[in-house]
């Protein structure tokens, strides 16, 4: 399976549950090897602060599984705009606002991510247990708890190893 990294887990979208809390070691040691952000931390704070406050939010995690043939939903967050929608994990993800989830679209779906705003809402079309639906995302405001710890993780593991040593 090929993890699923778009702005909202990443957003949405992406949610994941931290390699610290979760004690992956392997995760956490790769992170700590590279450094992949060359901005100053303050600046990166303060520039995530305010592209993921804006940002809609739906809950979700999702990764392409090649065996299932497309998106797949990994992870529903509790009480999220995604749960209260219907969404369930193992919902095969079909298509976003009728683009369709396939590699041809990457970019396009990439844009349609970056879009999400509070109240709007978003169509996901699904595939579950063998039936095709669509399900509309009323999209909410991030909450805050998620907002820190992306922005934590990303403080630890992007501005290379004079942040990721403190978790020893």
């Amino acid at each position: 399976m090929r993890k699923i990294w778009l702005p909202l887990m990443t957003a949405t979208a992406l949610l994941v549950t931290s390699p610290l809390l979760a004690g992956d070691e392997d995760k956490h040691d790769k992170h700590k090897e590279k450094k992949y952000c060359s901005n100053e931390v303050e600046d990166c704070v303060k520039a995530m602060k305010e592209k993921f406050s804006q940002r809609g939010w739906v809950g979700i995690n999702m990764e392409t599984d090649e065996e299932a043939g497309g998106v797949v939903l990994t992870w529903v967050a509790p009480d999220s705009p995604a749960q209260e929608a219907g969404l369930e994990k193992g919902d095969l993800l079909t298509s976003l606002n009728g683009i369709p989830y396939d590699e041809a679209n990457e970019e396009q779906l990439k844009k349609e991510y970056e879009s999400f705003r509070p109240g709007k809402t978003a169509n996901f079309g699904i595939e579950r247990a063998g039936e095709s639906m669509e399900i509309s995302v009323q999209l909410a405001q991030m909450p805050q708890e998620i907002l820190a710890k992306w922005i934590g993780e990303h403080v630890l593991y992007g501005h290379g190893e004079e942040y990721a040593e403190h978790v020893d």
